[in-house]
């Protein structure tokens, strides 16, 4: 739900959030594939939802065809909602609600058909109620098995796992959990590297997909596994996903390594193809102390070694980093600027643009620079957002926001 708050909230909508507590506390299921089909749910109620509220219902029924008990997701929204003559056709794979849906809201809605059949390898069923009403209300119905926190921690079947508050990790043989950052940028190279030291873990830094896969398989083979991994999304050679894939695809299991997303765009779109490469969650760029040290505290158990984490709760950047933050926004601004001078806005000028602006916007914040952050990423957004009649006067326009902000 977090994920998909920041996007609600700008539009001015209401998320409203049910959960029955009779509940039981952990359940049997495939988590990774339900926090995907959730996360699509809300996504695409956000993103059609101009004005109004999203609703999302969690709450177990009786249920002969699920063998005695279901568990029953529902994402109601105020939205534009789905013309009863398109209705049958919204689960059939490449179909939309309506042609024009695209262009006016952004996206397509076309991971219905996945959701659906993700929920059919589970046992369940997705379905869109067919009454009358203003907006959608998808149902998503499953088996409900409950299990107890020391089942929770025995390993099943790999098509199975467990949804569970408190996700497992390595035995850290009392040593500092070793951690590997996969980051190209060298400004968050060094950010995280000092969070991490500060919160006590060992960090080590991965400048793109296919050396992070590297250094995970000989840390593998030498008996120094890492606990986590960091994984930024956009990175040269090769990007997160498909390295996350490819580690998958060796056999180092989610329970072996977790995968946390990093990425300055928090989309809804972005964060579900993540889940689906096989990561387990994602963390927003800028990253903060607190928010890094939830994330890891969630996936992990610290070891007893690692240092109490004290005040301040903040890692403030040292010269040398902030020099080096200097030379990469002077290099981003120079670039921006040469665009305009000589009115070249080519696709390579502006994918060009589009990677320079995408590091400004994941560390502006964490030097005092929340606009100039913002603005980037609003333009970074813009160039492939953003339509051919209008698109040159609003990326002129942007630069110059940018610019005022800097």
């Amino acid at each position: 739900v977090r994920l998909v708050t920041p996007a609600a909230e700008q539009k001015g909508l209401i998320l409203d959030v049910n959960i029955d507590d009779a509940l039981p506390t952990t359940i049997r299921g495939d988590g990774l594939r339900l926090r995907q089909i959730i996360l699509n749910l809300l996504g695409n109620a956000t993103k059609f939802t101009l004005h109004g509220g999203i609703t999302l219902r969690v709450r177990p029924i009786s249920s002969e065809s699920a063998g005695g008990a279901a568990l029953l997701i529902e994402v109601e929204d105020t939205g534009i909602g789905v013309a009863p003559e398109r209705r049958a056709a919204i689960f059939e794979t490449f179909v939309q609600a309506d042609a024009t849906t695209a262009g006016r809201f952004g996206g397509t809605g076309l991971g219905l058909p996945i959701s659906a059949r993700l929920a059919e390898l589970m046992g369940g069923r997705l379905v869109l109620d067919d009454a009358d009403r203003q907006g959608s209300r998808f149902v998503l119905s499953l088996p409900l098995v409950a299990c107890d926190e020391d089942e929770a921690r025995i390993p099943i079947r790999a098509t199975e796992a467990i949804t569970t508050v408190n996700p497992l990790c390595p035995d850290m043989a009392g040593s500092p959990p070793r951690i590997l950052v996969a980051e190209d940028h060298d400004v968050n190279q060094l950010l995280i590297t000092a969070m991490l030291r500060q919160l006590g873990y060992e960090p080590s830094i991965a400048a793109d997909g296919a050396k992070a896969i590297a250094m995970v398989k000989t840390a593998r083979a030498e008996g120094q596994p890492y606990a986590l991994v960091l994984m930024d999304i956009q990175m040269p050679v090769m990007d997160g996903p498909e390295a996350t894939r490819r580690l998958r695809g060796e056999g180092i299991s989610a329970d072996e390594l977790p995968i946390i997303a990093l990425t300055a765009n928090a989309y809804a779109d972005d964060v579900s193809a993540c889940l689906t490469a096989g990561m387990q969650a994602h963390l927003a760029k800028p990253v903060t102390l607190a928010g890094l040290d939830g994330m890891l505290s969630q996936w992990m158990r610290r070891a007893s070694v690692a240092a109490p984490i004290t005040s301040p709760r903040t890692v403030q950047p040292s010269a040398r980093v902030r020099a080096l933050y200097e030379v990469r926004k002077g290099e981003a601004l120079q670039t921006l600027a040469d665009m305009v001078k000589c009115g070249q806005f080519s696709d390579v000028e502006l994918d060009h643009a589009a990677g320079m602006l995408h590091k400004l916007a994941g560390t502006a914040a964490m030097f005092g620079e929340a606009t100039l952050g913002d603005a980037a990423r609003a333009l970074e957004d813009g160039i492939t957002e953003w339509s051919s009649e209008t698109r040159i006067d609003q990326i002129r326009s942007a630069i110059d926001t940018i610019c005022k902000a800097a």
